[in-house]
């Protein structure tokens, strides 16, 4: 892989696959939340926004970015490339959780669950009223329309 630097020893491959599974199952974790809670969504989008932003700074100005692990050094060397690469990808999953975020009007399964709730809590009563005036009202302005004044001009 171009733009990294791998420093041998200490136990890492190249590159370190145990880096790797971790941040495939961490990714995977917080998509299943950020799925299932639309607060989340929002959240990651600030995170996406900013990440997108800093990795496009750092893209621009040339700056490579060493990635250092606690109790073990810098392990490897971001080049400015992978920066702008990062900063693309950012900014796609940015869009996509602004719009779902903040945008998309899709109810989530908790969010119907607790609209449920709060029916059954106020009572089923209220959601008949709800449907029963809708159906009057219908019914009225059918009638309404049906029972307009003769025009006196015209013989019957």
């Amino acid at each position: 892989m171009e733009g990294y630097k791998y420093v041998t020893g200490v136990g890492l491959g190249v590159p370190a696959i145990w880096l790797v599974v971790f941040l495939v199952v961490y990714a995977l974790a917080t998509f299943y939340v950020a799925i299932k809670y639309r607060e989340v969504r929002k959240v990651l989008a600030g995170a996406f926004f900013v990440s997108s932003g800093t990795c496009w700074y750092l893209w621009v100005t040339g700056v490579s970015l060493p990635i250092t692990l606690p109790y073990v050094g810098t392990v490897s060397v971001e080049s400015p490339e992978i920066s702008g690469q990062r900063a693309m990808v950012h900014f796609v999953l940015f869009l996509l959780c602004f719009y779902f975020g903040f945008i998309s009007n899709r109810c989530s399964r908790n969010e119907i669950l607790a609209i449920e709730r709060q029916a059954n809590f106020n009572g089923e009563f209220r959601i008949a009223g709800i449907v029963c005036t809708g159906i009057i009202r219908h019914a009225w302005q059918t009638f309404r329309r049906s029972c307009k004044p003769a025009d006196p001009t015209s013989q019957t």
